[in-house]
């Protein structure tokens, strides 16, 4: 019986991991498949569920915040060597709410029966989000430029 016992813990423990997160740490963002490409992050580990763990997460991601630590990697909290990171470019705030500079409006589309356009960033990792067009009013410029460079692209109606 123990001879059994021990190749079934040996089988269950092939892939398993220590673990080797606690309280206070963070994790780099997301590895999975869900908001993968948004690569968000690093969220504090809030507390320990069983074997899983609970993430501090923005309002606006609405996901379940406890995950499993396989899930999850250690963010290296270290100090960037300088020219590592791009600045990230100034930060405005526009009716006291926090925007970014367009530097280039790269695709627009019609989906849901809405306008959407796909935008680069001042400073910023590219975006691969659709944004509302009544998101950009603030930004006449950068539609004009971009309809202008691209006149059969989907834009508001003539």
């Amino acid at each position: 019986m123990e001879k059994a016992q021990e190749r079934q813990a040996t089988q269950a423990n092939k892939k398993h991991q220590p673990i080797n997160f606690s309280v206070g740490d963070m994790d780099t963002g997301w590895p999975g498949h869900k908001l993968g490409h948004q690569q968000e992050g690093p969220f504090p580990i809030v507390q320990q569920v069983g074997h899983a763990f609970e993430l501090k997460l923005p309002k606006g991601i609405r996901v379940h915040p406890i995950f499993l630590p396989k899930k999850l990697r250690l963010a290296a909290i270290k100090e960037p060597i300088e020219g590592q990171i791009a600045d990230k470019g100034p930060e405005l705030r526009i009716n006291g709410q926090l925007k970014w500079e367009i530097e280039r409006i790269i695709a627009s589309r019609i989906s849901r029966k809405k306008l959407q356009y796909q935008i680069d960033w001042v400073g910023r990792d590219p975006d691969p989000k659709w944004y509302l067009a009544g998101y950009l009013k603030n930004a006449p410029l950068a539609l004009k430029a971009f309809h202008d460079g691209n006149p059969k692209a989907a834009g508001p109606p003539i």
